[in-house]
């Protein structure tokens, strides 16, 4: 109860203390009863700082990307306009970078309302795996993901 009242530890953290001070294994549904059984309070989340949100004037200057697998086999790709907070999701069988270009080119440059104007198709005499990657890179930039000092 000690580091309950003192630190205001949660059962997760509580588990790990008496682990490393006591080498003592406890479940955290344990750990959960023995709080619950000498009454204590369910600790207050901290709501001390907001979010950071990345917000520009301009549609179409900066889109968020961002891939998860969501179950074996299921990849999903968003991007996440910044001025519009347009969404798009892609669903894949794999984290490519085939897949990746795929999402870039067939599906943001073609469903997003706004263009970009610097962005330039790659030259046809490059191997297809440089093509992808100089590919990726001129899309990335164009909408903001990238810094074009570290393009290649």
């Amino acid at each position: 109860m000690d580091l309950r009242l003192k630190r205001k530890l949660g059962p997760q953290l509580i588990q790990a203390e008496l682990l490393r001070l006591h080498n003592c294994r406890l479940s955290t549904s344990t750990i959960w009863k023995v709080l619950h059984r000498n009454h204590a309070k369910l600790l207050q989340r901290r709501r001390d700082t907001k979010p950071k949100r990345y917000s520009r004037k301009v549609p179409g200057e900066s889109v968020q990307l961002d891939t998860r697998k969501i179950a074996p086999g299921i990849y999903q790709y968003t991007a996440v306009e910044d001025c519009t907070r347009l969404r798009l999701l892609g669903i894949y069988p794999r984290r490519t970078a085939r897949n990746s270009v795929h999402f870039l080119e067939e599906r943001l440059l073609h469903e997003f309302p706004f263009q970009s104007n610097e962005f330039r198709p790659i030259a046809e005499e490059s191997s297809s795996a440089l093509r992808s990657k100089m590919r990726y890179a001129a899309i990335a930039s164009s909408f903001g993901l990238i810094d074009r000092a570290h393009r290649t």
